[in-house]
């Protein structure tokens, strides 16, 4: 048999579907580069059932080369994820994701779509761009090149490139002192504890994300579902303000809201964490262009600083052309990495 043109004796290669959660969580690891360590164990499990997914496990003479997992998406999609290769070989990869393919096919799903790690806020989703820096950061993989040549190769197209810009240092500013706005009924607030966040916050934070998050910032499937988990981790490795909101104080709404998520594989030379990485990022449609992103970022980032996170990174979609800007011109970002996703509509 030939897989993109590689001649391949299929008589030694075999394929295993794995249901249970611990053993698939034991093989997860020959997919992504982010260490699999037992603190993410318990965020991992969550999203593993609840998205309902299983592994696919390839082998040679029932020697296990391969992994890659999946579980159903949107739009009777199968997204995949921890898509990867001990010896990264291309015929072993080209073979995994025929595989895949064909596996999405007999199920009867329109396409297929990855790679997505759940949990994204820790394991990251697209496939790594050549020429990205590849040192380890929560929500960021990092593949060989080999991988997304051969995606392409086998018919997957990109349908989102993410861009990551970066600074050395968070940029401080003080946004009430801008000329141009006045801020004086929109005050920054945030939970007291998760339990405030799940009383007083969580419908509203969910709320604005489905009604003003475009469609090339929304990656996880149903995020409502899978909201706790992330809250937990936030709030169990970060601090308090790193869910926050910003009030119209005047109509006693909230108009705006972010998450950062803390990242536990940097640390500072006293051996605390030392960086985050926005997560996400939302104005109300009816207050953009009003300075609200400016004023979230100038305060949030104060209260950073005080605590001693003077690094910082975000994702957005290269189709996001005012975060974009704003990371640009507003923030003085770099771009650092680029991934993509993609996508593989079945005839």
């Amino acid at each position: 048999m030939e897989v993109n043109n590689i001649s391949i004796n299929l008589d030694k290669i075999s394929f295993r579907i794995i249901n249970d959660y611990d053993e698939i969580l034991s093989f997860m690891q020959i997919g992504t580069r982010i260490p699999l360590w037992s603190e993410f164990h318990k965020y991992i499990i969550f999203d593993l059932k609840y998205f309902k997914a299983k592994s696919i496990i390839l082998l040679e003479n029932g020697n296990i080369l391969g992994h890659v997992l999946i579980f159903p998406g949107n739009d009777n999609y199968l997204n995949f994820g921890y898509f990867g290769v001990i010896s990264h070989s291309n015929d072993k990869i080209s073979i995994l994701i025929e595989h895949l393919i064909q596996y999405a096919r007999e199920k009867n799903f329109k396409g297929v779509r990855g790679p997505v790690n759940i949990p994204i806020i820790l394991f990251g989703y697209g496939f790594m761009v050549e020429g990205s820096k590849t040192n380890l950061f929560l929500g960021r993989s990092v593949d060989p090149p080999n991988y997304l040549d051969l995606f392409y190769k086998s018919g997957f197209e990109n349908v989102n490139e993410i861009v990551t810009w970066e600074r050395d240092q968070l940029l401080r500013f003080n946004a009430r002192k801008s000329k141009k706005f006045n801020f004086d009924n929109y005050w920054l607030e945030y939970p007291e504890n998760l339990d405030d966040f799940n009383q007083n916050y969580k419908v509203p934070f969910l709320k604005l994300q489905a009604e003003n998050l475009p469609l090339s910032a929304s990656v996880t499937p149903n995020v409502a579902g899978v909201i706790d988990n992330y809250t937990d981790f936030v709030f169990k490795y970060g601090f308090n303000f790193m869910i926050f909101f910003i009030r119209d104080v005047a109509k006693d709404l909230l108009i705006a809201c972010g998450a950062y998520i803390p990242n536990l594989l940097r640390r500072n030379e006293k051996g605390n964490l030392d960086s985050v990485y926005i997560y996400t990022w939302v104005v109300d449609k009816q207050y953009r262009r009003m300075g609200i992103a400016n004023l979230m970022y100038g305060e949030i980032t104060e209260l950073l600083w005080q605590n001693n996170i003077v690094y910082g990174s975000g994702m957005i979609s290269s189709q996001n052309k005012a975060n974009t800007d704003f990371a640009i011109k507003r923030l003085g970002g770099s771009k650092t990495r680029t991934h993509v996703l993609l996508d593989y509509v079945i005839q």
